[in-house]
């Protein structure tokens, strides 16, 4: 319905919000990420006007995608706005569980972050004299697997699920490409 008007659903302005529900910290850090290719909002000091030149405010209200992003608490406003990671025997018996939140910056770091500590094995290997550590999985695929889950879902269904099995990982999200991305 959203779509056949020309709005998306992460434009849409949340009444409640306002610039003290944004993480100033990650503002701070995409900032820095972002120099090269958003000079205009590099040196930004105010938040607010930062929000207002990536177009994630309108007002003083917040755009879904303002609180997604750089939210302090977007559950408050998504309440499947996290990633669930879950250690599998099987289908039916799990070892451990974990739940990420934060804005979705902070849900890509904590992810990986845990999948490295907590759920995949690490491989050892020496060069010359220095010893190496590597996932078993490439960290740059894990990275690209979460980063296009978090941004592919649909907000509006139920949270990321990232299950680990001892020859498997499996990602899972509501979400589809969007119309102008096809297979050939």
């Amino acid at each position: 319905m959203l779509s056949s008007s020309g709005i998306t659903w992460e434009s849409i302005i949340e009444p409640d919000s306002s610039i003290k529900d944004i993480n100033v910290k990650t503002v701070r850090h995409f900032q820095e990420l972002a120099k090269k290719r958003y000079p205009f909002i590099a040196k930004e000091k105010d938040v607010k006007l930062v929000m207002q030149k990536l177009n994630l405010m309108k007002g003083n209200k917040l755009k879904r995608a303002g609180i997604l992003l750089f939210g302090k608490d977007p559950k408050r406003y998504f309440a499947s706005a996290f990633v669930q990671v879950g250690r599998f025997i099987s289908e039916s018996e799990v070892i451990s569980t974990d739940i990420i939140e934060g804005n979705l910056f902070e849900q890509l770091e904590k992810t990986i972050e845990v999948l490295r500590v907590k759920y995949l094995e690490n491989r050892f290997y020496y060069e010359g004299i220095y010893r190496k550590e590597d996932l078993i999985y490439p960290e740059e695929a894990l990275r690209e697997a979460v980063i296009n889950s978090v941004i592919h879902r649909d907000y509006i269904g139920p949270h990321i699920q990232l299950k680990i099995y001892d020859n498997a990982l499996h990602l899972w999200n509501v979400g589809k490409l969007s119309n102008e991305i096809t297979f050939a």
